[in-house]
């Protein structure tokens, strides 16, 4: 629905953006101190909160989500136009958003590697103040990557292959240069 009626082509008032931006944020912020102090104050009964976690928060989720959306929408124009390091993220971030997919899953595998047992081992091992580098790393490998492989192939490996599977036959993959 937010595709079809222009939001992420800039087609909204900017003064909308905003309002969404501003009210979701602060809907999805009391919705969650809402649901927190219901819990704090029932000692976060393990029979209630995985309807709570769910259930319960997902307006604040869609709320929060489509503030998150909006402000970016608002930043992306500028971020677009920048020579910048704004302008370079922006490239990279884009680049990433393409290859989705094959991020997400990349990423997977490459934590599961890291931390389950049939990799590393090291879940559990890391304080969680240390865990942000493996966070801050996977960024870097995706927006390293991402926009290499594009200026190359049409796609990611993924999404070409889920694209040629519904199209039912092999799609192009590389560029011509």
């Amino acid at each position: 629905a937010l595709l079809r009626t222009g939001f992420f082509s800039d087609a909204w008032p900017r003064r909308r953006l905003i309002w969404l931006g501003i009210g979701g944020l602060a809907l999805g912020t009391a919705w969650t101190l809402a649901l927190l102090g219901w819990a704090w104050l029932r000692h976060f009964p393990p029979q209630a909160m995985p309807q709570l976690l769910t259930y319960w928060a997902a307006p604040a989720h869609l709320a929060m989500a489509l503030a998150y959306a909006a402000l970016l929408v608002l930043a992306a124009p500028r971020w677009l136009a920048d020579e910048g390091f704004a302008g370079w993220l922006a490239g990279r971030l884009a680049a990433a958003g393409r290859m989705a997919f094959s991020n997400y899953l990349a990423t997977s595998l490459v934590v599961c590697a890291i931390f389950s047992g049939w990799g590393l081992g090291l879940v559990g091992t890391i304080p969680r103040a240390g865990q942000i580098q493996y966070v801050l790393l996977g960024w870097l490998l995706m927006l390293g990557w991402s926009q290499p492989w594009l200026a190359r192939f049409h796609q990611g490996p993924l999404e070409w292959l889920w694209r040629s599977a519904t199209e039912g036959r092999w799609m192009p993959m590389l560029r011509r240069v």
